[in-house]
């Protein structure tokens, strides 16, 4: 096994700062893209909350097909094992949670990929396109029941997002800039 910390050979997606620790996923949709070819694949990830547990999903070609909160501390998380190695596959790994200022403690770094194989970087977009936004840009409720109005994170995504249908449409690659609690308004005292 392999572990990556060159972030090189992967397409980093979002406002994504590299850091001595490996990748801090802030926003919505940050994460990253690349090609694999081979029969493992994990990754070394870290996260802390007190209140709102962060998310991450994965996509394997185009297909979602893992939503998990991030454990807190450092953990390593096989996602994929018993592929076939002739097979090259689109890989996506993104935060589905937005940035979560009302609890200082969440937080989310991916500090490697854990793999057995070859890891490649995906081909260029032909569009770059950035949604700045609130609550709906976050993703909030685009999982869970019709009916749920708990807000809780695990509900956050950006599956089925209209940022990210758009993206794929246009061909573009896309970053998610969403934080309700920026753009709320204060009331004003005029006293």
């Amino acid at each position: 096994m392999v572990a990556n910390e060159n972030w090189e050979n992967v397409r980093i997606l979002g406002r994504t700062p590299v850091t001595d620790t490996g990748l801090d996923l802030i926003w919505s949709g940050s994460g990253v893209e690349f090609i694999f070819r081979g029969l493992e694949l994990g990754i070394k990830i870290t996260g802390g909350d007190s209140v709102y547990q962060p998310w991450i999903s994965l996509l394997v070609d185009g297909a979602w097909i893992m939503h998990m909160p991030v454990q807190e501390g450092t953990n390593k998380v096989m996602m994929l094992k018993g592929l076939d190695p002739s097979t090259a596959h689109n890989i996506r790994i993104v935060k589905d949670t937005q940035a979560m200022p009302d609890d200082k403690d969440s937080f989310v770094i991916l500090n490697s990929l854990v793999y057995e194989g070859e890891i490649s970087k995906t081909p260029d977009y032909r569009y770059r396109i950035e949604f700045v936004g609130d609550s709906i840009t976050s993703g909030e409720g685009l999982l869970g029941a019709h009916d749920a109005m708990d807000w809780i994170s695990p509900y956050f995504s950006v599956e089925n997002h209209y940022g990210v249908m758009t993206a794929q449409a246009l061909n573009a690659e896309y970053r998610l800039i969403s934080c309700p609690e920026l753009f709320m308004s204060k009331p004003v005292n005029h006293a």
